[in-house]
């Protein structure tokens, strides 16, 4: 994609798993921990440049350190990620052009090594038996084909979401090799989309304290559906800020009364979660609607599409889940 370091295209991460994990030691996490608590909080990181002294460190801590602040404040917290759980990062693959195949589909998928510059790509298909070298060219040189790299898990996930909202069809390479190739620039090494909270550095991938999720394996979600289920068990969750609904002063003062209640059903699944709650406020017909568990449980597959899992989560919990307290 670039001569400079390369990230995937589908999540704007990094291609190989050499990342800086920071130190055990108990004054390093102190401190780590403090600086990522200050910049969630917008607090200015404080300053242990004179004498010497870190305000995270206890001053009676005889411990000898093995870690130095600067590399510290490049690194993540090891009780978040491991060497084991960032291998995930260097299963890398790629979509690539070939115009040498004749007929109309010369885009191809392809395994990769890890990326290292310059970036060596062994063509060999994700779906047929047949390999063969392929010579990788950045976008930088012209009339040369460019293959755009990524997670093979990015992938997975990307081919989940097509088969979940596009009735089973599957990724089509032509489609996405030409999609990614609309979306380079010449002086980026990555696509040019919103990849989220993912922070980089002028010369490419940044190691930020705090954001140790962009790391996270995508397709163990384990942890997570024990902590969704713990949650859906206990109740704890915030109020709802949903407006009181106003009794209207006769039916007729609401138009929506007069659709039907399937059509009302198809519009409350379809509108943005906001919209709703604005809809349930000021119609009665909308509010009487979606006040049952079943809406708000089809509701979730919509707005949620990601949890595929769920569905197998509830089947192992006996108490009725109020499903609205997942929007609170």
């Amino acid at each position: 994609m670039s001569g400079e370091e390369c990230c995937c295209a589908i999540c704007g991460v990094i291609l190989n798993d050499e990342v800086n994990i920071g130190s055990r030691q108990q004054s390093a996490l102190r401190r780590r921990r403090e600086l990522v608590r200050r910049r969630r909080e917008g607090l200015p990181p404080t300053d242990d440049s004179t004498n010497g002294d870190d305000p995270a460190i206890d001053p009676f801590d005889d411990e000898p350190r093995d870690w130095h602040p600067y590399q510290e404040d490049q690194s993540y917290d090891p009780d978040l990620v491991s060497e084991e759980s960032l291998e995930w990062l260097a299963n890398v693959a790629c979509v690539g052009y070939n115009p040498g195949v004749p007929g109309e589909h010369r885009s191809f998928l392809s395994e990769t090594e890890p990326y290292e510059e310059p970036v060596s790509l062994v063509s060999r298909s994700m779906d047929r038996t047949e390999s063969q070298p392929l010579g990788y060219h950045s976008v930088e040189e012209p009339n040369k084909p460019v293959a755009f790299p990524f997670h093979r898990e990015c992938y997975i996930m990307l081919n989940r979401v097509q088969s979940a909202t596009k009735h089973d069809s599957q990724v089509d390479p032509d489609l996405l090799y030409d999609i990614m190739a609309g979306l380079s620039s010449r002086d980026w090494y990555r696509l040019e989309i919103d990849y989220g909270p993912v922070s980089w550095d002028p010369w490419g991938w940044a190691t930020v304290p705090g954001e140790e999720f962009v790391v996270t394996n995508p397709t163990d979600v384990v942890d997570f559906y024990n902590h969704l289920r713990e949650k859906l068990v206990s109740g704890d969750f915030p109020p709802s800020p949903e407006k009181v609904l106003p009794g209207p002063a006769s039916l007729d003062a609401d138009p929506f009364y007069k659709l039907s209640g399937e059509l009302i059903c198809e519009i409350a699944l379809t509108v943005p979660y906001d919209e709703l709650l604005s809809l349930r406020s000021a119609s009665r017909a909308f509010y009487n609607a979606t006040q049952s568990n079943g809406f708000w449980r089809s509701r979730i597959t919509v707005d949620m599409p990601w949890l595929w899992e769920l569905e197998t989560t509830l089947k192992t919990l006996t108490d009725q889940i109020d499903y609205k307290k997942l929007y609170a």
